[in-house]
């Protein structure tokens, strides 16, 4: 039987971009378990919270195991001792629970002798190492090429990333997957009653707003959508604020100081947000704006569209991937291709219309149950 073990260490954290993932993968699996048609599997989630406590989330994640874990690999060495711990856990857990797939679903994997399928979401690490924790990028600079090249499988969130794991990494392309992510039902099915997040009120938003939401680092295109903003008519800048929904922790000196002098109060921080708000953000928008320099996947814009916001996006190719025809693109670093297309969004229903059904439409092709099924195949092939 088959026999996968995940590790799930990230959701310990406040959930972003990974944790996101895992928890929508487990979710996934859970719910396509019955379909076997006797192929049974079991799902064993390894170093963090487990699959029930995935189902109805705890408040874990947010407890004093996350902060020890964020503690410890920010300590010198801290990476490699988890690396090392892990690797111990996991050779009496491969004999307790007979595993026969281990996968590591962020980059790092334990040194293991089971077939190893690792996800690598994106080459950022490598190729913009200056937006990364320095600890993180140090570590993973030539631990992701090594471990990449061991893996009997690694899966990319796009073909995009597939492509570069290819060209960049020199792996072999038929051991690597492209598995789209999926998308949580929440967007679809309450996007249209979330009420107004407390925070906008609280952060003086009125009834509309552009919206931003991701990590405020530079590889985010953040520098490109101030001066695209910048070049909006007053008079939409004064009825449209710029909301940004992410964790400011990756912020650069410059960034943070052209925040600090918005030009009459437009622009509004709302630092981390818990993915419980997002559909309520997507919902109370006018347009989300994604200006990416790089990017894995994007599971804003495919949320976004599931909600039925029309989206605004630079021709980074995950997200074109993504995206399909579905919103507006602009060439990155290109502002005032990119203030057109806020422009058009903010004043052009017709357009803003077409968008909507076709940001549906896409949409539609995207689940945690369809992605679960993509995973297992893998599984399969290297059990």
């Amino acid at each position: 039987m088959l026999s996968v073990g995940i590790n799930t260490a990230p959701l310990l954290a406040p959930r972003t971009g990974v944790g996101r993932y895992i928890a929508g993968l487990l979710g996934g699996l859970a719910s396509v378990a019955g379909e076997e048609n006797g192929a049974r599997f079991e799902v064993h989630p390894l170093f963090g919270p487990g699959l029930s406590e995935f189902v109805r989330p705890s408040k874990l994640r947010k407890g004093a195991l996350g902060m020890v874990r964020s503690i410890a690999k920010a300590m010198p060495g801290g990476y490699r001792a988890a690396e090392f711990s892990r690797s111990l856990s996991l050779i009496k857990l491969q004999k307790k629970l007979r595993l026969s797939v281990f996968h590591a679903p962020n980059h790092a994997a334990p040194r293991t002798s089971l077939p190893l399928v690792l996800t690598v979401h994106d080459l950022c690490t490598l190729l913009f190492p200056e937006t990364q924790e320095p600890a993180r990028a140090r570590y993973f600079a030539g631990y992701l090429r090594e471990r990449a090249r061991d893996a009997a499988r690694v899966i990319a969130p796009t073909q995009a990333i597939a492509d570069q794991l290819v060209s960049l990494l020199g792996l072999q392309a038929d051991r690597v997957r492209a598995i789209h992510h999926g998308v949580d039902r929440e967007f679809r099915s309450q996007a249209a009653h979330a009420p107004r997040p407390s925070a906008l009120s609280q952060s003086g938003v009125p009834a509309a707003y552009l919206l931003f939401v991701g990590a405020l680092e530079p590889r985010k295109g953040l520098a490109t959508l101030l001066d695209a903003y910048d070049l909006l008519p007053e008079s939409l800048v004064r009825d449209l604020p710029l909301v940004l929904a992410g964790p400011p922790d990756r912020i650069d000196r410059a960034l943070a100081a052209r925040f600090a002098r918005r030009r009459n109060g437009q622009v509004a921080q709302l630092g981390y947000t818990d993915p419980s708000d997002l559909p309520g953000l997507y919902r109370h928008a006018t347009a989300l704006a994604l200006p990416s320099i790089y990017e894995g996947f994007g599971l804003p814009l495919i949320e976004a569209l599931a909600a039925g916001l029309p989206c605004a996006i630079s021709d980074d190719p995950a997200l074109v991937e993504v995206a399909k025809g579905s919103a507006l693109v602009s060439p990155r670093g290109d502002a005032p291709a990119f203030a057109t297309s806020l422009q058009r969004l903010a004043e052009d229903s017709g357009l803003r219309n077409s968008l909507i059904a076709k940001g549906r439409l896409r949409a539609a092709n995207f689940s945690w149950e369809k992605s679960a099924r993509a995973h297992l195949e893998v599984y399969r092939e290297v059990q």
